[in-house]
C-alpha cells in the first residue's frame, strides 16, 4: 500500500523531536508521537522498531 502522506523533516525539526524524546519530564504520548514521526521521516536515519518504542 503506498504511503498516504510523506513526512519530510528539516534538520531543525528533527532536532526538536529528538529533544522531546530525551526530556525526562514529558507526557508519554508526546514522546511516543515524536518517536513515530522521526521513524517515518524520509530525510532522516531509519529507526528500528525497538528504537521507536
Amino acid at each position: 500500500m503506498p504511503a498516504r502522506y510523506r513526512i519530510l523533516l528539516s534538520s531543525d525539526e528533527q532536532q526538536q523531536l529528538k529533544d522531546i524524546i530525551h526530556q525526562t519530564k514529558i507526557a508519554k504520548h508526546k514522546r511516543i508521537h515524536a518517536q513515530i514521526i522521526l521513524a517515518l521521516d524520509e530525510n532522516g536515519p531509519k529507526l528500528t522498531e525497538l528504537q521507536t518504542i
